[in-house]
């Protein structure tokens, strides 16, 4: 009942005069104020922001498909970027197509949502039906190179641990660093399966095994089995061995060795350093964030396995993300066999 009364309330008050797109966005903002994450909040606030500024916050009635396009237009025209950025100096360039993209479709859902909402009469129509986003150019693979595993691996192995930190600790602290690189190059999970990863969810022996890692998907968390080939057992064995608390199936996988983290959940900023240091050491420049070992997991697994099993492993809950993102990959794969094929022909 109450909603009903703010809806009669809204119809009488704008029944008589046009309701501006910044009052429209508003309210938008206050039907979906804990609906959505404020994360999402603030992306969609930003792309409206942008679009009100662009039309000088007009009418809602009165915007159109083509004052979208030439919204569209300007987005992807050379400008300011990072303008008032607190960390970035400012400069002149552009929005990636990536970004346009988001902003369009951030404004769109605001006004497929007015266009069937009662608290919006004036809107009777969406705007952005008919608009063209532009194409997305396209991408390198996400994934970093098997070399450069080799390479990190080296690194962490041929660090110096021995300034400030006993014998003992020393290694662990090796041990617990090619564990968790070989845990992400095999298993192919999301930097939180890992850190959140409990000892009683591994199986392994000292060829093969696996892990059950829990993730979000989706904005819902979701157990996944993951395989962990020989080499990545091999280490996780060898990291066992020195793990500095008791062997138990509550405890955490990967555990900090020093200071006021000692034997607690390692997070994942501090893996993401520690890739960062090892990467600095052999000045290496190409990705080697902790995502890009789950990106060069999948695209293996879609050139071994096929897409089907590649998606069951990758725990993607529709087919098609792993098509999009990965499966489009290994064309270079099938085009240099394809050369092979021709050179023996």
């Amino acid at each position: 009942m109450k909603h009903q009364h703010s809806v009669q309330q809204l119809n009488l008050l704008y029944s008589n005069q046009a309701m501006l797109l910044s009052e429209a966005s508003r309210i938008y903002f206050v039907r979906k104020t804990g609906l959505l994450k404020p994360k999402t909040i603030m992306l969609y606030t930003d792309a409206l922001h942008l679009l009100t500024k662009f039309l000088d916050n007009p009418p809602i009635a009165s915007i159109t498909q083509h004052l979208i396009e030439s919204w569209r237009t300007d987005l992807l025209a050379e400008r300011t970027l990072y303008e008032g950025h607190p960390n970035r100096p400012e400069k002149v360039g552009y929005l990636s197509i990536a970004t346009v993209r988001k902003h369009l479709g951030h404004a769109r859902t605001m006004f497929k949502w007015a266009s069937a909402s009662a608290e919006i009469p004036q809107l009777n129509h969406n705007p952005f039906m008919g608009v063209q986003f532009p194409t997305l150019p396209p991408q390198q693979p996400k994934a970093i190179h098997p070399d450069d595993i080799r390479s990190l691996i080296h690194s962490v192995e041929s660090a110096d641990y021995s300034a400030g930190y006993n014998n003992k600790t020393a290694r662990a602290l090796l041990a617990r660093n090619v564990a968790i690189i070989h845990f992400l190059r095999s298993t192919g999970c999301r930097i939180e399966g890992a850190t959140t990863l409990k000892l009683g969810n591994v199986k392994i022996n000292a060829t093969d095994g696996h892990a059950i890692v829990s993730e979000k998907a989706r904005g819902a968390k979701k157990d996944r089995a993951v395989p962990m080939d020989e080499e990545c057992c091999l280490a996780f064995l060898e990291w066992l061995d020195l793990h500095p608390s008791n062997i138990g199936r509550n405890q955490y996988a990967f555990v900090g060795l020093h200071g006021k983290t000692f034997s607690k959940q390692l997070k994942s900023r501090a893996v993401s350093s520690m890739l960062h240091r090892a990467a600095k050491r052999v000045e290496l420049n190409d990705r080697h964030n902790p995502h890009s070992f789950r990106h060069r997991a999948i695209t293996r697994w879609v050139e071994q396995l096929g897409v089907v099993k590649a998606s069951k492993l990758a725990g993607h809950t529709d087919i098609k993300t792993t098509e999009k993102f990965y499966a489009r990959f290994t064309i270079n794969h099938i085009l240099a066999d394809l050369r092979k094929a021709e050179e023996t022909y």
